[in-house]
């Protein structure tokens, strides 16, 4: 392993570490009460770090966003492809929303602020992508 590999590790911790924050703080204060100093903060950097990572707040709440989908699209194709009866799919994609809601209690809020324009309108090329 040589020093490209460990930047690139630190760079993924700290952009996870970010991510974390920002969720503590979304779900605290909610996406327009939340500052990007408040972010900083939590996470323990500079607030010009923070703009490093993401473009505004707006892309680092998207990010976030993403990161959950992804999650709750992993788990729901691993219930989807098992071999279980119908019963036992609702009861475990009863228990993925479930877990989905415990690690992000304002997940249908964040996707609803997700679709709207103004979000749109504010997001990077790369992060529309």
């Amino acid at each position: 392993m040589g020093i490209h590999e460990r930047k690139q590790r630190e760079k993924q911790r700290r952009r996870r570490d970010i991510i974390d924050a920002a969720r503590k703080i979304f779900s605290v204060k909610g996406f327009n009460s939340a500052t990007m100093e408040e972010i900083a903060t939590e996470a323990e950097l500079s607030p010009g770090t923070l703009y490093l990572y993401f473009k505004n707040k707006e892309e680092l709440h998207t990010s976030l966003s993403i990161d959950i989908l992804k999650y709750l699209s992993t788990q729901i194709h691993k219930v989807v492809n098992q071999d279980i009866c119908v019963e036992e799919k609702i009861v475990r994609f009863r228990d993925v929303f479930i877990d989905v809601y415990d690690y992000d209690p304002n997940i249908l809020i964040n996707l609803f602020h997700l679709q709207s324009g103004e979000t749109l309108h504010n997001l990077s090329d790369e992060m529309m992508q």
